[in-house]
C-alpha cells in the first residue's frame, strides 16, 4: 500500500516539476519537450501560449494524480 502511495504521489511531483518551465515559458520551440503541434511549433508567438495552456493541464493531473 505504501508503494502505490508513493508511486502516486512521486508521479503527481514528476508531472509537475515537467509542467513548471512550460509555465513559466522558459523552454522555446524544440522537437523533444512540450506540446508540439505543427502550428505552433512553426511560430515562437503561439509556442509559448499553446505550452502555457498544456502546463496548466499538467499541473491539474498533478494534482489530482496526488
Amino acid at each position: 500500500m505504501l508503494a502505490l502511495l508513493l508511486m502516486y504521489v512521486g508521479g503527481g511531483v514528476l508531472l509537475a516539476l515537467l509542467a513548471l518551465p512550460l509555465y513559466l515559458q522558459k523552454i522555446g520551440p524544440n522537437p523533444v519537450y512540450g506540446f508540439r503541434i505543427s502550428p505552433a511549433y512553426e511560430n515562437p508567438k503561439l509556442w509559448y501560449p499553446v505550452n502555457r495552456y498544456a502546463a496548466n493541464w499538467l499541473f491539474a493531473s498533478a494534482i489530482s494524480l496526488i
